[in-house]
C-alpha cells in the first residue's frame, strides 16, 4: 500500500515536472536533440518563466486600471486659440472636458 502511494506521488511529482520544463523559456540550444528536444528545459527555468510571465501580466494589468480610472492626470490647463481674423473664440480644455492628448511631430523629409 505504501509503495503504491510513492508510485502514486512519484508519478504526479513527474506530470507536474513536466509542465514546469515545458513552460521554461530560457532553455538552452542543443545541436543534438535531447530527449527528442531541440533545447534543454529545466524546471527551474519553467519556474522562472511563470513568476515572469505572472509579473508582467499584473504590472500590464495595473496600468490598465490607472488609465481606466484615470489615475495619471498631468495637464491641468490647457488653452488652444484660434486663428482670432476668422474665430475668435478661445476653446479651454480642462481634465473634464477631453479623455486623452495626443502629439504628433515629424521632422525631416518626406
Amino acid at each position: 500500500m505504501k509503495e503504491n502511494l510513492n508510485l502514486k506521488t512519484r508519478n504526479l511529482f513527474q506530470r507536474f515536472s513536466k509542465l514546469l520544463k515545458g513552460q521554461d523559456a530560457f532553455g538552452h540550444k542543443i545541436t543534438l536533440n535531447y530527449q527528442n528536444q531541440p533545447t534543454f528545459r529545466s524546471v527551474f527555468g519553467g519556474i522562472v518563466t511563470i513568476l515572469l510571465r505572472l509579473a508582467l501580466f499584473g504590472y500590464f494589468l495595473s496600468n490598465m486600471i490607472d488609465v481606466i480610472n484615470k489615475a495619471q492626470n498631468d495637464i491641468t490647463f490647457s488653452a488652444f486659440r484660434r486663428n482670432l481674423s476668422f474665430d475668435p473664440h478661445t476653446l479651454n480644455l480642462t481634465k473634464n472636458e477631453f479623455d486623452m492628448g495626443l502629439f504628433v511631430s515629424y521632422f525631416g523629409d518626406i
